[in-house]
């Protein structure tokens, strides 16, 4: 698992398995991306 830094304010575009596309502005904190029940990925945003 890979861990990335990105920059507050930074837009993440992620999709679902129905065909919807979500929008999110990070602040601060950490996100953690999942795929089939399993994390994948988490991503520390940092100011």
């Amino acid at each position: 698992m890979d861990e990335k830094t990105f920059p507050k304010g930074q837009w993440l575009i992620t999709e679902s398995a129905t065909p919807a596309y979500f929008l999110y502005k990070l602040k601060k904190g950490k996100v953690s991306i999942h795929t089939h029940g399993k994390k994948i990925n988490e991503i520390d945003v940092k100011e």
